[in-house]
């Protein structure tokens, strides 16, 4: 009798010990799912926005460029301005969907830049900009003294608090440092023989903005422009 007994208490601690076994995988798996649904929850939605940039050459850039006699031009939309230490253009019709915390999305900036050289007329045509948030990076067609164009990566950028200011309309940078990619190095290199600064050296200073142009219902009304 005392067998059988020991037999069933036995038993029953096996079949306990499967079921604390099965309760704890499946706390395990809901616990992982409502982790993945919060992250995914937090992550800012992509929304259409529109915007602007100016981009100035860095003082070593510029430098460069014009020591050997390369001069930039701005292609419509968008407008050179010379009047500064540097030459800055201005891209005034960005838009595009981005996440307003620029972990995904992208956005184009329409008209471009062009680099010519006084003594050959050697060129390089920079066109069809666009900001690939994912990636922090700036890309662009780049055509070198007038060949067809190919897609580069020009520049990339830091993301982050340091250089941009995010509200729940709006976000926008000041300063933010581009650096040379190899594919915009390449270009330069391929035109006037030389880059005007080293891969992953500052070749821009960017200020700008995207401004949300929907409207959803968790943050209020379109905001206006400025």
């Amino acid at each position: 009798m005392a067998v059988g007994q020991a037999s069933l208490q036995k038993r029953f601690l096996v079949i306990m010990h499967r079921l604390l076994a099965i309760v704890s995988t499946g706390l395990l798996a809901s616990a992982t799912l409502a982790q993945g649904t919060a992250q995914a929850s937090a992550a800012d939605p992509v929304i259409p926005v529109n915007g602007g940039a100016t981009i100035c050459l860095t003082a070593a850039a510029a430098a460069s460029l014009t020591a050997d006699g390369v001069t930039p031009s701005a292609v419509a939309p968008a407008t050179l301005d010379t009047s500064d230490s540097t030459p800055c253009a201005t891209f005034p019709k960005a838009s595009g969907n981005v996440a307003l915390d620029l972990s995904s999305g992208g956005a184009d900036f329409p008209g471009g830049l062009t680099f010519t050289r006084s003594r050959d007329s050697a060129r390089l045509d920079l066109t069809h900009v666009h900001a690939d948030l994912p990636r922090s990076t700036i890309t662009a067609q780049a055509a070198v003294n007038g060949a067809a164009p190919t897609g580069i990566d020009l520049v990339r950028y830091t993301s982050g608090p340091m250089n941009f200011i995010t509200t729940a309309t709006k976000v926008s940078g000041t300063n933010v440092p581009l650096r040379l990619e190899p594919g915009g190095a390449t270009a330069f290199t391929q035109a006037f023989g030389q880059a005007p600064v080293a891969t992953g050296a500052d070749l821009f200073l960017a200020t700008g903005h995207f401004d949300m142009i929907s409207t959803l219902p968790s943050i209020g009304t379109r905001p206006s422009h400025t």
